[in-house]
């Protein structure tokens, strides 16, 4: 009886484990590659709305519906992971920025051939470098995609 106390507690990680793993959390943002009849494919993102051993039914943004996906159509099931971070982005743009700023704030020496037109093209210039490396940083980060085997390679 001890044996089968052991085996059973020496099992249960593995069962858990399994369990865990294999499901899909209703809610989840999850995105589907799609194989079609025809050899072409397409992606599918939406929130998983239902899960059964056959089917997922995705519940597509912007109140667009839901989507019932056959499991044997499914080729890829990848779950959100959230966005890229910034910093990366911001510790490569971040020298350029500032040398646009100090090159902006640093005056050329005056003389009889400077004009304010020169200045005020100088600082239009530092201004739209200035915009475009802020525009860098501040496009809309790629998504994270974690790929999710597990539920495809079910019998």
């Amino acid at each position: 009886m001890s044996r089968a106390i052991v085996s059973l507690i020496l099992a249960l990680p593995l069962v858990a484990s399994a369990q865990a793993i294999d499901s899909i959390p209703i809610g989840q943002r999850v995105r589907v590659q799609i194989i079609s009849t025809h050899g072409t494919s397409a992606q599918i993102i939406g929130l998983v709305d239902a899960v059964s051993p056959d089917t997922l039914t995705l519940r597509i943004a912007a109140g667009q519906g839901t989507v019932l996906l056959p499991r044997h159509s499914i080729s890829e099931i990848a779950v959100s992971a959230g966005r890229q971070s910034r910093l990366p982005r911001v510790a490569f743009v971040l020298p350029a920025l500032l040398a646009t700023a100090a090159a902006a704030v640093v005056s050329p020496p005056h003389n009889a051939h400077t004009s304010g037109s020169t200045q005020a093209t100088r600082y239009l210039l530092f201004g739209s470098e200035a915009a475009l490396l802020g525009s860098l940083v501040m496009r809309p980060m790629p998504e994270k995609w974690r790929p999710l085997y597990s539920w495809l390679e079910r019998p």
